[in-house]
């Protein structure tokens, strides 16, 4: 099987955590269980999603640390969504083909297509590499990066080994389900409501898209709510441009990650 089969097979397990997870904690009391983990993907999808495999890995916006770099590679696959290599490219022919029949989930192809489905049914990294957008330059070029691509599943089976041995609980709730409500974030919240017209929702640019920007969106994933910006200038790695707004991650980045 080549990286997207496998893929697939991968992202419907990590979904299926997600109700199982609900399950164990309704029918055990587990719920300190599932709430540690839910706070720990919001602080995964910050870190690992947010600025690395977006603003990091796929935009190359900023300049990190050595071992800021090895961070955010490394605690990239955690998410679920990807190898930087495949992630980046997928989400760079977004930005080339937004919100148009190419784009892989833009709502234009129905809401369950968007959140759910389009992994599922048109995720194909090779053909996507091929014949629309190659994969960047700076990626292929990074030996960690292509190591974690070209290993991307041994390391998750290695990961999971190691989880089970410490206990189910901890491999449920700490590694399978926050992969899996990472996705569901990443695509209900950033491929779906960042580009509908919601209350809230408002647009500095006129881009040939339907990006927008949203102040809850942007205070519930602590930065990435300023849509229309990102798509504006997508190189940016601060989304604010008006005095009123503020990235949260952009701030991260400037004190802490930047060389």
């Amino acid at each position: 099987m080549n990286f997207s089969q496998k893929y697939r097979i991968f992202y419907l397990i990590a979904l299926l955590s997600v109700p199982v997870s609900i399950y164990f904690a309704i029918t055990q009391s587990l719920w300190l269980w599932f709430i540690l983990g839910f706070v720990y993907v919001k602080v995964l999808n910050f870190v690992a999603l947010q600025i690395g495999l977006h603003r990091y890995f796929s935009h190359n916006s900023f300049k990190a640390k050595p071992m800021v770099r090895y961070g955010l590679a490394m605690s990239s696959v955690l998410t679920g969504h990807g190898s930087p290599v495949s992630w980046a490219t997928h989400h760079l022919h977004h930005h080339k083909h937004s919100d148009q029949e190419a784009d892989l989930h833009s709502p234009i192809h129905g809401f369950f297509h968007t959140i759910l489905l389009w992994p599922v049914k048109t995720y194909d990294y090779f053909n996507i590499n091929k014949d629309i957008t190659p994969t960047p330059k700076h990626l292929v070029k990074d030996k960690l990066v292509m190591y974690i691509h070209k290993n991307y599943f041994l390391i998750w089976t290695m990961i999971l080994l190691v989880s089970f041995s410490i206990g189910w609980k901890f491999a449920l709730f700490f590694v399978l389900m926050p992969a899996g409500l990472s996705l569901l974030h990443g695509n209900i919240v950033t491929n779906y409501l960042s580009h509908v017209n919601l209350p809230g929702s408002y647009r500095n640019f006129n881009t040939s898209d339907q990006s927008w920007n949203n102040k809850w969106i942007q205070r519930f994933q602590w930065g990435e709510g300023l849509h229309n910006n990102h798509h504006k200038n997508m190189g940016a790695y601060n989304q604010a441009v008006m005095l009123h707004e503020f990235d949260i991650a952009a701030w991260v980045i400037d004190r802490y990650l930047k060389a």
